[in-house]
């Protein structure tokens, strides 16, 4: 399975933003927060995305039911959405919006997380120089 390219770009940054080294700690430490509102910004762009390409899909199929001189129906609209290619393009698109929504939301779980490993690390750092 090929990632879409939004999801391909959060994964590389997810993985830059949580590489932990004794030599980067303290720099991550003081980033978490950072990290923390990048992802959260990401987590509505996603999601707003995700609405208007859910609009985009409900309007286009009510025109072509008009065009169609159909009533949008329960029974009529899956009829349309399956064989239209506009609306399995924009179904495809819909669905990668939602595989990136939940790995932002996998993301933001893990980030909040690192702040106790992270303090762990530096505490244990401590505890071994002194």
């Amino acid at each position: 399975m090929e990632l879409n390219s939004r999801l391909e770009k959060y994964i590389k940054e997810f993985d830059e933003d949580v590489q932990l080294t004794i030599s980067n700690i303290k720099e991550k430490s003081l980033m978490v927060s950072s990290y923390q509102s990048k992802w959260i910004r990401y987590y509505f762009q996603e999601k707003h995305l995700n609405q208007k390409l859910k609009d985009a899909k409900l309007e286009y199929t009510k025109q072509h039911a008009n065009k169609l001189s159909f009533k949008p129906t329960q029974t009529v609209m899956p009829q349309i959405q399956d064989q239209d290619q506009n609306i399995m393009k924009l179904n495809n698109e819909i669905k990668n919006s939602e595989l990136c929504i939940e790995f932002i939301e996998k993301s933001m779980a893990v980030l909040e997380k690192m702040n106790f490993q992270v303090k762990n690390v530096i505490d244990i750092i401590k505890l071994e120089q002194s």
